[in-house]
């Protein structure tokens, strides 16, 4: 039986450009995630890997720090301006919002990860 090789690169790319790039044969294989209405439309198959745990961070001074769990409605997802980055997340965000009950804060700012998301933690 002949070996099986896999080469893995590490690329670091939005889960909607990781998709996209699946479906046009450039990437063999993504780990992104991804809704299933992009899943039929891009002629993908998707299989689900895991739950990823969504944490939610605040200063240790936030009142919230006091109690086992925080309600979703009192949470803010941030949703960046940069659609060609963000979409995905984005997307994500804004069902998150819709399903709990949580705000929306749009940036422009690039602030969904790095030092710019601790300011906003932070606000």
């Amino acid at each position: 039986m002949p070996t099986l090789r896999i080469r893995i690169d590490e690329w670091v790319l939005p889960s909607h450009t990781q998709a996209a790039r699946v479906a046009e044969g450039s990437l063999d294989l993504a780990i992104a995630w991804i809704e299933n209405a992009d899943v039929v439309r891009q002629n993908l198959v998707a299989e689900l890997l895991m739950y990823e745990r969504l944490q939610a961070v605040m200063p240790g001074a936030h009142h919230a720090t006091r109690h086992d769990s925080v309600p979703a409605a009192e949470l803010t997802v941030l949703v960046d301006v940069d659609e060609a980055s963000w979409d995905s997340w984005n997307r994500y965000a804004l069902a998150f919002a819709k399903a709990s009950g949580a705000s929306v804060t749009h940036i422009d700012d690039g602030g969904i990860t790095g030092p710019a998301f601790f300011e906003h933690v932070a606000a």
